[in-house]
């Protein structure tokens, strides 16, 4: 016998929330010689996953804007 919603829920865990994501410049960081700093654009908005990224990036480390 086939679960149907079986299928769903484990087809659901498997899809990832962004399939491509493209950088666009690598540019030297402002503040730390050897650092880099980059823009990157997503194959679609990642403003739900941003509150996540940011709790696991150290403070200073990253910043998010939305352009």
């Amino acid at each position: 016998m086939v679960d149907i919603y079986k299928l769903l829920v484990e087809s659901e865990e498997k899809r990832a929330y962004v399939k491509r994501i493209e950088i666009r410049e690598v540019l030297p960081c402002f503040t730390t010689p050897g650092y880099i700093r980059f823009i990157a654009q997503a194959d679609r908005e990642l403003s739900e996953l941003i509150p996540i990224v940011f709790l696991r990036t150290p403070p200073g480390r990253a910043s998010y804007s939305i352009e």
